[in-house]
């Protein structure tokens, strides 16, 4: 019990030592060093090691962004959705970690080309099940003015012998600085209800919906038509 107490009191003095670092002004050579070297978050044990579902990707290169914008570059990371955690492996001594959520803002995966996989950023959300909101990774499908974003969130049976997916989406519309609608699964978003989020602005979302020829098939549909709307909106800027 003794080492127990110990090892979680030196866990929060290096979990808050990073996290007051992640506010000073290094450069990035210093945190390369300090994110290599520090403890950056707990060891993680995998209890449902043949649960392949919760996983996201395999060990993929990625870069982790720090709170004040500095990036760690080529990382191997995983990102699990069972916990909704993002995962480390140091190549050094194979050691897997979870990496403290307070000291980044986000993180970025990429393919075995170096094109990008996916790009996560935390956001506080408010979803149905919960009295206040939640701090979770969400990754970006398409960003701007507005903004459609997931949550790969697994869940477990009640006597956790199965698991599945229970993806949940978010929109952000108007240009807020929050996710401000939820929906459970992509399916429920129909051309009527995308245009209602956006009535304050029909006439450019229903453009949008045209010019990408949206059929609602998939999550990446949806992600095309915001990014269209994003699209006209820069244009129109620019033009003035």
């Amino acid at each position: 019990m003794k080492k127990i107490i110990i090892f979680s009191i030196v866990l929060f003095l290096a979990s808050k030592s990073f996290a007051q670092s992640a506010d000073c002004q290094c450069d990035s050579f210093e945190y390369e060093k300090y994110f290599e070297e520090k403890l950056v978050g707990r060891a993680f044990v995998n209890h449902n090691v043949r649960n392949k579902i919760q996983f996201f990707n395999n060990w993929t290169k990625g870069d982790v962004i720090f709170i004040n914008g500095v990036v760690a570059k080529n990382k191997l990371l995983r990102y699990n959705g069972f916990n909704d955690e993002l995962v480390w492996l140091r190549k050094s001594d194979f050691q897997v970690s979870v990496i403290n959520r307070q000291a980044i803002q986000g993180f970025t995966l990429y393919n075995d080309d170096g094109s990008e996989m996916a790009h996560f950023k935390q956001s506080d959300v408010n979803v149905w099940y919960a009295l206040d909101s939640l701090q979770v990774y969400l990754q970006v499908l398409a960003e701007g003015k507005a903004g459609f974003y997931v949550n790969r969130k697994i869940m477990a049976n009640n006597v956790g012998t199965e698991f599945f997916e229970d993806y949940q989406y978010f929109l952000k519309v108007n240009d807020s600085t929050k996710v401000n609608f939820y929906i459970s699964n992509w399916a429920l978003i129909n051309r009527i209800n995308l245009v209602r989020e956006f009535k304050h602005d029909k006439s450019r979302i229903r453009e949008a919906i045209r010019s990408v020829h949206l059929r609602m098939k998939g999550e990446m549909e949806i992600a095309r038509a915001i990014a269209m709307y994003n699209r006209i909106l820069k244009e129109e800027t620019i033009a003035k």
